[in-house]
């Protein structure tokens, strides 16, 4: 019998200041550092789609809509996560101690790849959901024109609405926006 394995464990701040000098983005969970896989060329452009079609869309609203690059932290579990896009209705919410961890996204989006969708779809899902302002959870298939959102009721439920083809229009609700699949799968073949 060999010898157990040891895991180094981080504490936030020590991976925050790995983070800041890392070539290549990694989520953190408890302790624990995740590397992040690379995307496709396809994924990218999805990615880039929702941004341009969710700044369309909440323009007049006064919300912001952030790139992959904004570090959404869910502090009840002490996860830091990259989402593909965020939206944050308000200012940034972050503990003066770790500025660049935002806790108040309204809605956050992700790309699905083969490696990642039935976390997206699950585990990643639930963890997301203890934010507490968080109203809309938004995933896009890459391999076909298929957007499924989860959005949070009044009394705290969340509901499900799934779109397919590019006809469809998405409704982000209950943030009280639309957006066209056309636009989120702008320049992709299938």
């Amino acid at each position: 019998m060999g010898n157990p394995e040891i895991i180094k464990r981080y504490t936030l701040a020590e991976y925050l200041e790995m983070e800041e000098a890392a070539e290549y983005k990694s989520e953190f969970y408890n302790g624990e550092i995740y590397a992040m896989a690379g995307g496709t060329p396809t994924h990218s452009r999805i990615s880039v789609n929702c941004m341009y079609a969710l700044t369309d869309a909440f323009e007049s609203r006064g919300c912001d809509v952030y790139d992959p690059s904004l570090m959404v932290f869910v502090e009840k579990l002490n996860l830091v996560l990259y989402p593909d896009a965020s939206v944050l209705c308000g200012p940034p919410e972050s503990d003066p101690k770790t500025p660049n961890l935002v806790k108040n996204p309204s809605l956050i989006l992700e790309v699905l790849s083969k490696g990642t969708s039935k976390y997206d779809r699950g585990d990643k899902f639930f963890k997301y959901q203890l934010i507490s302002t968080l109203q809309t959870y938004v995933l896009a298939e890459q391999f076909e024109p298929r957007v499924f959102v989860a959005h949070k009721n009044a009394a705290g439920d969340w509901g499900f609405s799934d779109y397919f083809g590019l006809e469809a229009v998405v409704d982000l609700k209950p943030l009280g926006v639309t957006i066209a699949m056309a636009d989120i799968y702008k320049r992709i073949s299938f």
